[in-house]
């Protein structure tokens, strides 16, 4: 993979190449793994789903940062397969809320098995006070990127109302 220009060395630049890198080993593992027929973007979908179970399609390509267009082409095959369901949300029967069935949430499982394995294949190689680093950022990270995440949702969107198609 190309470097950032020439500020490599910067933290921010690493960050972003590290992250581009492990997306890149876990699509692999993804790709190899036994989730036969289920891109990386299937299984983040299926996880969407299983986060906020009743979304609509909409905010499954908001929480995909895909278009409506490309979602539907992506939640489709997993409709097709018995892994999603759709089901028409009762005050509003323009709204389909998408569901997550059994057979989806083992398919999910078995994704996410293959992606962790690939991830802690590659922090096995470090010392263990380097994993213990490596956890510690990714403890401070985490909650500064899902803040972010919802910051950014909430200023394009409104309030996040994934999950919420249906009267509560």
């Amino acid at each position: 993979m190309k470097h950032l220009g020439h500020e490599t060395d910067r933290p921010t630049a690493q960050l972003v190449q590290v992250a581009w890198h492990v997306l890149r080993i876990v699509r692999g593992a993804v790709d190899q793994g036994q989730t036969p027929g289920l891109s990386l973007t299937e299984l983040r979908a299926l996880g969407a789903l299983s986060a906020a179970p009743g979304a609509s399609l909409s905010e499954v390509a908001d929480e995909l940062g895909l278009q409506k267009p490309t979602a539907s082409k992506t939640v489709e095959p997993l409709v097709q397969q018995g892994l999603v369901v759709r089901k028409v949300v009762p005050d509003n029967r323009r709204k389909q809320a998408l569901y997550l069935t059994a057979r989806g949430a083992e398919a999910l499982d078995v994704g996410a098995g293959v992606a962790f394995t690939a991830i802690e294949d590659l922090l096995a190689r470090l010392t263990p006070g380097d994993r213990e680093t490596v956890e510690r950022a990714m403890g401070l990270l985490h909650p500064l990127v899902h803040a972010r995440d919802a910051h950014d949702r909430d200023m394009t969107h409104g309030p996040n109302t994934l999950g919420r198609t249906h009267a509560a």
